[in-house]
């Protein structure tokens, strides 16, 4: 009973951790409505959002995001290869909603924590390194 609700706990932080207030809202509407494909389309946003905030002009200039996004938390984080993969299956599982493919993985609840649970480590990294979030020009 106790573990069950520091599960929940944890998981309700990881959402309310979500800087993108867009994203944040979506999540908790979400998990009210345990709807865990529209979830991994916005923990994907807060992923982008961060990933894109650090690093505006590599973002930018990137060829495929989705790729720069995940190499550049792999690299941060130092990833193994089974995280990296999972990154890679969510990315495909995201994009398989988003463009309303029928040949797709059903996504879970473990794949949105996890992304929120890398977006919380990258964003602590990114600040121990002395990083600051890159902000839109006027």
């Amino acid at each position: 009973m106790i573990s069950k609700m520091r599960k929940v706990v944890s998981e309700a932080r990881l959402i309310m951790n979500s800087e993108n207030p867009r994203a944040r809202k979506w999540l908790i509407q979400s998990r009210k409505s345990d709807n865990p494909a529209f979830a991994l389309l916005n923990a994907w946003t807060e992923f982008e959002y961060q990933i894109k905030n650090y690093n505006r002009n590599k973002y930018r200039n990137s060829v495929v995001k989705s790729r720069f996004m995940i190499d550049e938390c792999a690299a941060v984080l130092d990833l193994s290869k089974s995280d990296i993969d999972q990154l890679f299956q969510i990315r495909n599982t995201r994009n398989g909603i988003s463009h309303g493919l029928i040949e797709r993985n059903e996504p879970e609840w473990s794949d949105v924590y996890f992304l929120l649970d890398l977006v919380k480590k990258y964003k602590i990294s990114m600040r121990e390194m002395g990083r600051e979030i890159i902000m839109e020009e006027e």
